[in-house]
């Protein structure tokens, strides 16, 4: 069962290591993952719209107009990168840490937080032959009634088994830990 999970978390983009009463996840950018491979796409043509809006206009606002869509494909991209480099899960017996969508967080485990997951699938039409279908998951710690997302993650459709069985890996670890303070305390 460990090498189908090492299969799940790479087609994922994620690395999973469970040891030592822990579990850390961590995203990991992948060149030929779909979304990396378009976020690469939009950062080379906002390099390219700047290049050309520099070198190639005759008057201000033709200049004004192409560096504000560039800039602003430029920084969407870097941003949606960045968050691949830098998102991560940290569970130990006392604390979860995490960073997701580029925020950094810690919670002391308690008997009154609660795990829950929630999987949208998505469809995207990029053309009139086609588009793409994929699971998103994210993981929430709620605490207070207030919901902190503490993960995401996303796959293609068609590995719909793989994604809850993640999923379940995931927030079973994470609700044993929260039970296990709840006996620790007692």
């Amino acid at each position: 069962m460990k090498k189908d999970l090492e299969e799940i978390t790479y087609k994922a983009s994620l690395v999973l290591k469970i040891e030592n009463n822990s579990m850390r996840v961590i995203s990991k950018f992948r060149l030929l993952n779909r979304f990396n491979i378009g976020m690469l796409l939009i950062l080379a043509c906002s390099i390219f719209i700047i290049i050309i809006s520099i070198f190639q206009t005759n008057n201000g606002i033709d200049l004004a107009i192409g560096l504000s869509i560039g800039i602003v494909a430029l920084i969407v991209s870097l941003a949606a990168v960045l968050k691949q480099f830098t998102d991560f899960l940290f569970v130990t017996d006392k604390e979860i840490v995490f960073r997701n969508s580029l925020r950094k967080k810690t919670f002391q485990i308690t008997p009154d937080l609660k795990v829950k997951t929630v999987t949208e699938r998505k469809y995207i039409n990029v053309t009139r032959i086609g588009g793409s279908r994929s699971r998103e998951v994210e993981v929430f710690i709620k605490k207070d009634k207030i919901k902190h997302r503490i993960f995401n993650f996303s796959m293609e459709d068609e590995y719909s088994k793989e994604v809850a069985y993640l999923k379940k890996t995931i927030a079973r670890f994470i609700k044993r830990k929260i039970r296990d303070t709840v006996v620790d305390k007692c």
